[in-house]
């Protein structure tokens, strides 16, 4: 099967079938879709610009913000580190505390005994006993107080892996905002 000869241009060749105009006005509804075209184009170009500003802009943003959050993270792990340091510190001074007080208190009711109670040569067994006597309270007393600074060190270390589970959390988040605009504008090296 041929196909059907071409007319020329000046034959009146551009012109529509069934429109019956001339030459000259299909040119000029080419020439003005061509204006139209091209007027897209511009905007479409204009447009891609923008958007590219801004991707810049929020690329430059989420560098500033990753590295305001680092900084932050390294001040409050430093600031935990201290605050535990302190509570630690604190307890342990308290603790000195009350036992001295109550290592007093105990020598004083032990000389008022000796001096009421015990002759001379009862006076290494009534110590004796005595001594027994507050050991095994104290030793109790002592495992407690390990037991609590036990658990103090692991409600420490539960927070701390839970902020690094938040700080991994907010870098996927990070990560997850960009990547639109790098699929949208393709990745740029």
């Amino acid at each position: 099967m041929e196909a059907a000869p071409v007319a020329p241009a000046s034959a009146g060749g551009f012109a529509d079938a069934g429109s019956g105009g001339s030459a000259g006005s299909r040119y000029d509804a080419l020439l003005r879709q061509i204006v139209q075209l091209n007027t897209d184009l511009q905007k479409t170009a204009a447009l891609s610009q923008t958007l590219q500003r801004e991707r810049d802009d929020v690329q430059q943003l989420n560098v500033k913000v990753t590295f305001c959050f680092h900084s932050e993270s390294k001040r409050l792990h430093e600031r935990c580190d201290k605050l535990q340091l302190v509570l630690m510190q604190e307890t342990e001074h308290k603790l000195i505390a009350k036992w001295k007080k109550q290592l007093e208190v105990k020598a004083r009711a032990f000389e008022t005994l000796q001096k009421k109670f015990a002759p001379p040569r009862d006076l290494e067994q009534l110590r004796i006993k005595i001594q027994e006597e507050m050991e095994g309270p104290y030793q109790q007393r002592i495992e407690s107080l390990q037991d609590e600074v036990e658990r103090h060190r692991q409600l420490s270390f539960d927070l701390r892996r839970e902020f690094e589970v938040l700080k991994a959390e907010y870098e996927q988040f990070s990560i997850d905002q960009v990547r639109p605009f790098d699929q949208l504008f393709g990745s740029q090296p």
